[in-house]
């Protein structure tokens, strides 16, 4: 995949991975704070390949970002959107783990859903 491409790829699956996080742990935290999608990568050594991952993480205090907190982290990885693919995967899975026993109109508050 060219460089562009990559680029177009990991900005959609941030987008969709944000909007992930703000489902699952939005209730859990005090309004103000921020929700963000990290990359890094293991460098090369003789005979193996570079390891991506991704990060989800959120800023701790409202408007700073002084300090911040790993929520879920993907890696492993031959290419950054595969990272980000698979943690957008892990995410689906735990949003389908708070959704399934719901019914229209429940509300969901971070511990549970509310009736």
């Amino acid at each position: 995949m060219d460089a562009l491409k990559e680029v177009q790829l990991m900005a959609e699956f941030k987008k969709l991975i944000l909007d992930q996080l703000h489902a699952i742990f939005g209730p859990k935290y005090r309004q103000g704070v921020t929700f963000a999608v990290t990359t890094s990568c293991v460098e090369e050594r003789a005979g193996q390949d570079t390891n991506f991952h991704a990060q989800a993480i959120v800023y701790t205090q409202a408007n700073s970002s002084r300090e911040w907190e790993l929520l879920r982290e993907s890696g492993g990885f031959k290419s950054i959107s595969s990272a980000m693919g698979a943690l957008l995967g892990d995410l689906q899975v735990e949003m389908t783990k708070i959704t399934r026993p719901m019914q229209y109109g429940d509300i969901y508050d971070g511990k549970g859903y509310v009736l």
